[in-house]
């Protein structure tokens, strides 16, 4: 955040000036589940990859309304394996309240194609095929 006044300053210095990356600003729409329908917003995360990680999820119906929450400590995990458990756990959860699931959105491309085809980390099997 420096102005033009102190970059110059500092190179009449001899200090080292680096041009610093601004952040890229992206727009995004939330749109709501049909009728009769939950939506899920997921996100699961990791300090470090691997290290200790957690899962949240939030679901929503159609006017927009918070039906539940969720989140848990997960522990030693990659961010991946963080990102698949936040599906699971959530559709079990979405599974023991009998809600029917438009679908659940979440920011993991690689998660979300690795479930859909049932390719998933071997330990994280017998919870999807049970959760699905």
């Amino acid at each position: 955040f420096n102005s033009q006044t102190d970059l110059g300053i500092l190179h009449y210095l001899g200090k080292a000036v680096h041009a610093s990356k601004h952040p890229l600003v992206k727009s995004y729409f939330w749109k709501l589940p049909r009728i009769g329908e939950i939506k899920i917003n997921t996100d699961g995360a990791a300090n470090r990859n691997p290290g200790k990680g957690g899962i949240g999820c939030i679901f929503c119906d159609c006017s927009g309304n918070v039906m539940g929450t969720l989140s848990k400590v997960l522990g030693l995990v990659t961010n991946f394996m963080a990102e698949c458990e936040a599906i699971i756990h959530e559709v079990e959860y979405a599974a023991s309240f009998g809600w029917f699931i438009a679908w659940i959105e979440s920011d993991s491309t690689t998660a979300v194609e690795a479930l859909k085809k049932n390719n998933i980390p071997w330990i994280l099997g017998a919870a999807w095929e049970n959760a699905s």
